[in-house]
């Protein structure tokens, strides 16, 4: 259920700091991403690029985003995009 997908988010970036990407695959695919508070990456920026995959939209607050779209298939490349994106500003 997307509401545990969030929590566990949240709780994933309260034992320091780090970034979660997470996704849900039911009818339709939704992308959950959080950052520890001492982050500052852009998740509504990277979000807004995940979801063109996923054929929908998002938001959310600094910290913590979701979004959701009509195409489930595509649920993997989104993730993967993220991954991609947050170890490239890693590094």
């Amino acid at each position: 259920d997307f509401d545990f997908v969030k929590l566990l988010a949240q709780s994933i970036v309260s034992q320091g700091p780090c970034v979660a990407v997470l996704g849900n695959k039911s009818c339709q695919a939704e992308l959950v991403f959080a950052q520890s508070e001492s982050l500052q990456r852009n998740l509504r920026e990277l979000l807004s690029e995940c979801c063109k995959l996923i054929e929908g939209k998002g938001g959310g607050a600094v910290n913590l985003v979701q979004g959701g779209g009509k195409n489930p298939q595509h649920l993997q490349a989104a993730l993967d995009l993220a991954e991609s994106r947050i170890l490239s500003v890693s590094r």
